[in-house]
């Protein structure tokens, strides 16, 4: 079992520094014992390999329920985040509405006013990103800097659990603390986080992305090419 250690504190710090001079998050250091998450393994079911097999043609959402390897990170837990384009109260509900239908927020509060989003949680019920992704599909996406997960490529993770490429995005948003996931030109993967997670919160984010990829993560900032929703309507 992979050993828990500091992946963010408040704010995505402390940083440190590469040989190279990049800016990074670093999960090295840190004596505290592993907490006692329990993970679900992927199932034991064998694909079958011949070159006339119909499993090339099973779906992402197929792929992922026949390898899932999600937290059992339960309660419920306050989370945060600022964003974008949010500066009208009428707005502001309407956001509400959509994050209310959904069966793992208990409550929400969208602030026009401080442009930012609080909702109350319940994970075992459904996961972050599908929170942010509502507010994204309404214009209203994390006004928080993306980091791409160094080291590592989408097809790593996608030969380590025998997935597809393009379902590692998926499988790193049904994390928690993910916000969104998201593999650019290079294969690389890009992704927002929970700014000032709680204890639990960072501790079961570091256990999940720490058995995803294999090794200790470092989240090195930088930009993501996707347009925005006001870049959109430009």
């Amino acid at each position: 079992m992979l050993a828990i250690q500091d992946f963010m504190t408040d704010a995505y710090s402390p940083r440190g520094m590469s040989e190279g001079g990049e800016e990074f998050l670093s999960l090295e250091g840190g004596d505290d014992a592993p907490p006692e998450f329990r993970f679900k393994s992927r199932s034991n079911k064998k694909k079958d390999k011949t070159p006339n097999s119909s499993s090339t043609s099973n779906d992402d959402t197929i792929e992922a329920m026949d390898m899932q390897v999600l937290g059992e990170y339960g309660g419920t837990h306050s989370v945060s985040w600022p964003i974008q384009d949010m500066d009208c109260p009428h707005c502001a509900s309407e956001a509400m509405k959509a994050l209310n239908r959904l069966d793992q927020v208990t409550t929400s509060n969208v602030s026009a006013t401080d442009g930012t989003v609080t909702v109350e949680i319940e994970f075992e019920k459904g996961y972050l990103a599908e929170a942010s992704s509502v507010l994204r599909s309404i214009g209203n996406a994390p006004d928080l800097p993306h980091h791409m997960i160094k080291g590592v490529t989408a097809n790593q993770i996608a030969t380590r659990h025998e997935i597809k490429p393009r379902s590692v995005a998926n499988l790193i948003r049904l994390q928690p603390g993910i916000l969104d996931c998201e593999l650019d030109n290079n294969n690389r993967i890009l992704v927002q986080v929970v700014p000032n997670p709680d204890k639990a919160l960072r501790e079961a984010m570091d256990y999940a992305l720490e058995l995803i990829i294999g090794k200790p993560v470092k989240l090195v900032e930088t930009s993501s090419k996707r347009l925005t929703h006001g870049q959109w309507r430009m």
